[in-house]
């Protein structure tokens, strides 16, 4: 069995969680197994305060979202196949809606102004 976790633009260059991974395999798909994954992601794919391109702390947090919105579809997908899977609690269920946003319109207008006319 595999469980491999990747992540690109952490840092030089793609960074994998093997350990993490390791610690998976075999585990129930729960919240106790959630939290674990997201101190050993925080540990393993770690982040030097000077890594280039900054938002250090924005990157770290991104890297724990992305395993808990991925934690989240597979869970989903496994009450839908087994309905004994225990179900998310509920506070958890708006990380997995789709994010709206209204299109906004804007809109420029110039003036024409003649080439001769100076400007003050």
């Amino acid at each position: 069995d595999a469980l491999p976790i990747f992540y690109d633009g952490v840092g030089f260059s793609t960074v994998g969680a093997s350990n993490v991974c390791q610690k998976l395999i075999g585990r129930h798909w729960n919240e106790e197994m959630l939290n674990e994954a997201c101190r050993n992601i925080v540990a393993e794919v770690s982040l030097p305060g000077s890594a280039p391109g900054g938002m250090v702390e924005y990157r770290r947090t991104l890297t724990v979202s992305f395993f808990f919105r991925f934690f989240l579809q597979v869970a989903q997908e496994l009450k839908q196949r087994l309905p004994s899977y225990q179900k998310m609690p509920e506070r958890f269920s708006s990380a997995l809606e789709e994010f709206h946003r209204e299109t906004h319109q804007t809109a420029q207008v110039y003036q024409d102004v003649s080439p001769d006319r100076k400007s003050t």
